[in-house]
């Protein structure tokens, strides 16, 4: 009989709201911006103790150990570029979307 190990895990995925229609308008500072965001993103994960699972797109795709660490995270994403885009100008600003699932991983 196979046993499944289960265990408590949550799940960050965050991405650049309205990054199709950047795209659209202008991909050389789009994909500019997404290097940004990435190397925003990906440093604060790390301090929270988060592991990047995958990057789609615009999106990434995080994992930790604790409900909290991934909430600590968010919220600290959401201070960094809210500091950072009041600097910037309306087309260099990164604006996202944070959800968080917590729950079982098999």
């Amino acid at each position: 009989m196979n046993e499944e190990k289960r265990e408590l895990s949550a799940i960050m995925f965050s991405d650049i709201r309205g990054f199709s229609r950047m795209m659209g308008d202008d991909e050389g500072a789009t994909l500019k911006l997404l290097e940004k965001h990435n190397a925003i993103l990906t440093s604060i994960i790390e301090r929270h103790k988060g592991k990047v699972l995958k990057f789609i797109g615009d999106a990434i795709m995080s994992s930790y150990g604790s409900a909290m660490d991934a909430v600590r995270c968010g919220m600290e994403i959401q201070k960094a570029l809210a500091v950072r885009n009041k600097e910037e100008g309306e087309g260099e600003k990164i604006l996202i979307r944070i959800g968080i699932h917590i729950g079982d991983v098999v």
